[in-house]
């Protein structure tokens, strides 16, 4: 059954993806596919909540370019659109015989506790539907994208869109202190000017404390139909950048695991090849024998 990110599945790029760091270690998002996704729903009211879909789709796509588990960053590209990497892994190559396992994967569309359609995330206070983000059963949850978009009524919403996202980040920071949190929020390019420098504001003050964002973002994209789909990152000044967003994002990540952890981010992001394994150095550790008994 469609879900409301099965209208984006065909238009994104499947692996092997582009590196999306530079030599210079700035991170280059891949701006067409997000184009290219808002374009097929350019035309949907605000409430129908598509172009956030939209935004959370290509958000989880960028995670996997960087090198996260493709499994491990929900939403995944097809259904289920959550689903544990340990049982990803046994409905993949080497685990299940191949007729038991499509059968398994058949019947999680009518299992959602075990793949929801969504995320939901305890915090210290209340329970959060999550937009975008990695975890895992041995680590937890690691990175979370808040995906915010407003294209109309900016001077009536604005204000109550950052309280909003102030709550949740002081809820869930709360429950996950070493986890990367960050916040993405999207404005139509006919923002007025002083409802722009608000935002731009109340974005950075998102990530003065230590219990609220790590890192947040502006992007400004033009939808209104017949016209193409634009992202205008002319207007956003450079410490709000994307690119500088998705890039520190998953920095803190790695900044706050073991270097067996998440190896292929930090390939990526070094641009070479590190001696050690995914999970190599846990593998090690949990094989070797205990203390002798005296």
């Amino acid at each position: 059954m469609a879900d409301k990110f099965s209208i984006f599945e065909p238009l994104l790029p499947q692996p092997p993806w582009t590196n999306p760091w530079r030599p210079d270690g700035t991170y280059e998002p891949d701006l067409d596919t997000l184009v290219a996704l808002v374009q097929v729903v350019a035309g949907s009211a605000q409430n129908t909540g598509m172009v956030a879909a939209a935004a959370d789709m290509w958000a989880a796509h960028e995670l996997r370019r960087a090198g996260f588990n493709a499994d491990e960053v929900w939403p995944r590209s097809r259904q289920p659109r959550v689903l544990t990497g340990e049982l990803a892994a046994l409905l993949g190559p080497g685990g299940l015989p191949r007729a038991l396992a499509a059968e398994v994967e058949r019947r999680l569309g009518g299992l959602p506790r075990v793949a929801p359609s969504e995320a939901r995330v305890l915090g210290g206070v209340y329970t959060k539907q999550a937009d975008v983000l990695v975890a895992s059963w041995p680590r937890g949850l690691e990175l979370l994208i808040s995906t915010k978009t407003m294209l109309s009524s900016y001077a009536k919403n604005l204000r109550n869109r950052f309280e909003e996202a102030y709550g949740d980040a002081k809820n869930l920071r709360a429950r996950f202190p070493m986890a990367a949190l960050g916040f993405l929020f999207l404005v139509g390019a006919d923002i007025p000017p002083g409802d722009f420098v608000f935002a731009c504001d109340m974005l950075r003050k998102l990530r003065t404390e230590t219990d609220v964002y790590d890192v947040a973002s502006l992007m400004v994209i033009a939808t209104s139909p017949p016209g193409p789909v634009t992202v205008d990152l002319g207007r956003v000044p450079e410490d709000l950048q994307v690119g500088r967003f998705l890039g520190e994002l998953c920095l803190r990540v790695t900044q706050r695991t073991p270097i067996d952890h998440h190896v292929q981010v930090r390939e990526r992001r070094e641009q070479t090849e590190l001696p050690v394994e995914e999970g190599q150095l846990d593998a090690e550790e949990t094989s070797q024998p205990g203390p002798s008994p005296t």
